[in-house]
């Protein structure tokens, strides 16, 4: 098993079953999600409908790694001439007013707080940045297009959810 993730120190397996005791505890915030594999830590966050989850990457006891997660299965694959396609789209795509005037009216128009935490003395700080999503561009990917602070642009392809959204998750 590769190592969970780029932080990660070991690729060792969790040898204690504690997240799996945890998981059927119905007390437990700790849940097994079948269709990802994961583990996930479930909470309610204030001011917010529905759960949110994080994923559990290794045991709070033992420190091994939990499985290795599904995730990546439940979204289509964007290949290369499709990521070159709509490359060739966005291309003359430079601030948000030129997405809108090119492609319409986006599938969600919005903005993202993006946490920097403190570093070399600095406070913590908040930026927020507008994000738009287009949905119909492409049958295998959203594109998504973030304004950065400085007022460039940054875009994404992001595969297609594989199935129905369940209850509770965006």
């Amino acid at each position: 098993m590769p190592k969970p993730t780029y932080a990660s120190v070991t690729e060792q397996a969790c040898t204690c079953s504690y997240l799996r005791h945890a998981a059927e505890d119905p007390d437990n915030p700790i849940v097994f999600h079948e269709r990802t594999g994961e583990f996930q830590f479930t909470y309610q966050q204030a001011n917010h409908e529905g759960r949110s989850m994080l994923v559990i990457y290794h045991c709070p006891f033992c420190g091994g790694a939990a499985p290795e997660s599904k995730r990546a299965l439940l979204f289509e694959v964007v290949s290369r001439s499709e990521g070159e396609r709509l490359e060739e789209i966005l291309a003359p795509i430079r601030t948000i007013q030129d997405a809108l005037a090119l492609l319409g009216t986006p599938d969600f128009d919005g903005y993202a707080g993006i946490r920097q935490e403190e570093q070399d003395g600095k406070p913590s700080t908040w930026r927020h940045r507008r994000q738009i999503r287009y949905e119909r561009l492409s049958e295998v990917a959203d594109v998504w297009i973030v304004e950065s602070a400085d007022g460039r642009l940054l875009w994404q392809l992001q595969g297609k959810y594989l199935g129905k959204r369940e209850e509770g998750t965006g």
